[in-house]
C-alpha cells in the first residue's frame, strides 16, 4: 500500500534510462525528473506506446505504461503491443511499470488484459489508485510487484514512507476481503453509465 499513485512510482529504483509515453501524465514525469532519472518520451500512436527501431536499440531499465486508456489521448493498447513490450521486457531484462489508469471503467467493450496479467516473465511492475473507485481523498494506492520484488518493495516502502495510513488502510483490507471494492467499481460503473445516457 502507498498513498497514491505518484508515491507508487517513486518507489521503483529503475536506474539509469526511463521510457515515458508522450505525452503521459505529468505528475509522473516530474516525481521521475526529480528523482534524477534519464527519461526517454516515446510517441503513443493509436495502438498505444510506439517505440521506434532506435528506441528499442537503446535499452531502458523501465518501461512506464497506462494500456487501458492512454492519458491524456485515451486510446487503449492493443492487444498485439503487450504482446511486443512484454516480450521485449522478457528478452532484454528490462521493466514495465503499468498504470492500469481507468481499467475499471469499461463501456460498451470488454477490457483487455493487463499487462501484468499476461506476463509471464515477472517483468511487469503493476501500480494503481483506488481513487476513482472508492473517492479522490482516500490517497491510497498500491504496487504489485513479481515476487522476485515483493520483499526489497516492502523494506523500501517501510523505510522511505514511516508516516502511513495503517487506520485508513486497515478499514480498506477489511473492505476489500468483503469483496466491497467489485460490488462498489460496479455499482460506480453503472451509475456512471446511467449518467451518461440521460
Amino acid at each position: 500500500m502507498t498513498t497514491g499513485i505518484h508515491q507508487s512510482i517513486d518507489l521503483a529504483d529503475a536506474g539509469d534510462t526511463i521510457w515515458t509515453e508522450d505525452p503521459c501524465y505529468w505528475g509522473v514525469r516530474s516525481v521521475l525528473q526529480v528523482s534524477g532519472f534519464d527519461l526517454k518520451a516515446i510517441p503513443v500512436d493509436a495502438e498505444g506506446i510506439a517505440p521506434a527501431p532506435a528506441d528499442l536499440a537503446a535499452l531502458p531499465k523501465l518501461m512506464l505504461v497506462t494500456p487501458s486508456h492512454q492519458y491524456p489521448l485515451g486510446m487503449v493498447m492493443s492487444l498485439a503491443r503487450r504482446r511486443m513490450l512484454l516480450e521485449y521486457a522478457r528478452q532484454h531484462r528490462c521493466w514495465i511499470s503499468e498504470d492500469d489508469y481507468d481499467s475499471e471503467f469499461r463501456y460498451g467493450s470488454r477490457p483487455l488484459a493487463s499487462l501484468q496479467g499476461m506476463d509471464t516473465g515477472g517483468q511487469v511492475i503493476y501500480v494503481g489508485s483506488f481513487g476513482k473507485t472508492l473517492f479522490p481523498g482516500l490517497r491510497i494506492g498500491y504496487v504489485v510487484v513479481p515476487e522476485a520484488l515483493a520483499e526489497s518493495f516492502a523494506m523500501a516502502s517501510a523505510e522511505l514512507y514511516r508516516e502511513g495510513q495503517l487506520l485508513q488502510q486497515a478499514v480498506l483490507a477489511e473492505f476489500i476481503e468483503q469483496r466491497g471494492t467489485s460490488r462498489r467499481t460496479s455499482g460506480a460503473c453503472a451509475c456512471s453509465t446511467a449518467s451518461a445516457a440521460t
